[in-house]
């Protein structure tokens, strides 16, 4: 039996297509998360993202998809 290596767990259950904007949904969910952290300003944030503060702001308002 040959082990099989999948990009994320979306790509194991859905086609490609439709896995990738899954994971790219998780991706920017989890991004989000992290920049709206109380314990993290907006700057540190889109430093660490390696981000402008608009984009991060951008992020964490919910403006991008």
């Amino acid at each position: 039996m040959t082990i099989q290596y999948f990009y994320s767990p979306f790509h194991v259950t859905h086609d490609g297509e439709v896995a990738s904007i899954i994971a790219g949904e998780m991706e920017l969910s989890i991004l989000a998360d992290c920049i709206n952290n109380p314990d993290v300003k907006e700057d540190e944030g889109a430093a660490g993202l390696d981000v402008i503060d608009s984009r991060a702001s951008e992020l964490a308002t919910g403006k991008i998809e």
